[in-house]
């Protein structure tokens, strides 16, 4: 406990400034290279030297639906329909959880104190800890990305703040064209894979930024090998955006293997099973689109049962299938949602036609 009095209180003060750190929940402490029980704020006596350890853990300890659900609260991602990308507000905020809940496997490190705290490297650990801090606890993907890139400007060998930098890119991407710098988040995926050439995560974040720049090809060819790597341990996730660029191929049989194997391993990913519908469709196997779409809607995960290009494109296939019925309450709960959004739009004009 300080003392009461007022030079007690400095001396905390002076202790706390010189050698006390921030800590937020989750964050570890290790003492020895062993995960440490308890911390103390010591006044007096000698202090022995804590030595920083980094330890990698996956967010195992977050469910999947968990990241679902903090990856719907902002930005929208983008659907590529045709030739270049189309941004939209519905199904794509769902989509987010592709990159965030697959790619975000960083290693947990505990910012060092004593005299090496102020080396580079030292502090670009620091920078990064307070951008994953700032990004996924808060919500400020801005600040955060202030930080990631000093992090990255401090030790450019720090490829878990490249891999960080280049999917807060890729956040901003989520929110519109205008904020999207796809060649920024490119470099500095590769540069997290540069540094380590195992990083599995920061291939499966490249491989993203691939398929939205239309390099398929070049997505396929990294995403592969992840889906057969044993040593990755979601290549469920791979799987997903191995199906995404096969769809957006037009390789629609391999697509609806890499996206059925996917979905099944991963069933709250509702993205997953509505690209299955599209490939079905595409295919005319409209029983089997319907079903799939279905799915995806019906998904008990956050956002899933609102995703209006779900029900715009089951609307699509009802229509085919002479089901008019049907297709006109999925295509007024798609209105309903928005008649703003590049879905929206598409409801909202397949709805004129019934009047």
């Amino acid at each position: 406990m300080p003392d009461s009095n007022d030079a007690g209180l400095e001396a905390e003060q002076r202790l706390l400034s010189r050698r006390g750190r921030r800590f937020f929940a989750g964050r570890g402490l290790f003492l020895d290279d062993k995960p440490a029980s308890e911390a103390f704020l010591l006044q007096k006596g000698p202090v022995p030297p804590i030595k920083r350890a980094d330890v990698c853990e996956r967010l195992g300890v977050v469910r999947p639906a968990d990241l679902l659900e903090g990856a719907l609260v902002d930005g929208a991602q983008w659907q590529q329909r045709g030739p270049g990308p189309r941004w939209s507000q519905g199904l794509m905020r769902v989509a987010w959880l592709t990159l965030l809940a697959f790619a975000l496997t960083a290693c947990s490190s505990s910012t060092p104190t004593g005299p090496g705290a102020h080396n580079p490297a030292s502090m670009s650990e620091s920078e990064y800890d307070i951008a994953r801090d700032l990004w996924l606890r808060r919500n400020q993907a801005r600040e955060a990305l202030a930080h990631a890139l000093k992090a990255v400007e401090l030790d450019d060998g720090n490829a878990e703040a490249a891999h960080l930098v280049a999917l807060l890119y890729l956040d901003f991407c989520a929110r519109g064209p205008a904020e999207c710098h796809l060649r920024d988040a490119e470099k500095h995926a590769r540069l997290a894979i540069a540094d380590r050439s195992d990083f599995r995560e920061a291939k499966n974040t490249l491989a993203v930024v691939l398929i939205h720049e239309q390099r398929y090809a070049d997505a396929i060819a990294l995403l592969k090998p992840l889906t057969e790597d044993i040593l990755y341990q979601t290549p469920e996730n791979a799987w997903g955006n191995l199906g995404w660029a096969y769809l957006e191929q037009g390789a629609f049989d391999l697509a609806i293997d890499a996206l059925k194997r996917s979905v099944a391993a991963q069933p709250v990913f509702c993205v997953g099973s509505y690209r299955l519908g599209l490939a079905f469709e595409h295919k005319r196997e409209l029983t089997s689109a319907v079903d799939a779409f279905t799915r995806a809607l019906e998904t008990e995960a956050p956002g899933c049962n609102s995703m209006q290009e779900a029900f715009a494109g089951r609307a699509r296939v009802q229509l085919r299938l002479g089901n008019s019925d049907s297709a006109r309450a999925d295509l007024d709960q798609c209105a309903a949602l928005s008649t703003k959004t590049e879905a929206g739009k598409e409801c909202s004009a397949m709805l004129q036609k019934f009047k």
